[in-house]
């Protein structure tokens, strides 16, 4: 298996609303974020 790409928070986070995840709540840098149709948070 090949080496991951380094990702940023802000891109994952990113990548997360294209994916129908939204912010939940956020305290400093630490950010919630959920999703309606998956029954989990991240």
């Amino acid at each position: 298996m090949g080496k991951l790409r380094v990702l940023s928070g802000r891109d994952v986070c990113r990548i997360l609303e294209q994916h129908d995840f939204q912010i939940v709540r956020q305290h400093g840098s630490h950010i919630v974020m959920a999703s309606q149709a998956i029954i989990t948070s991240v």
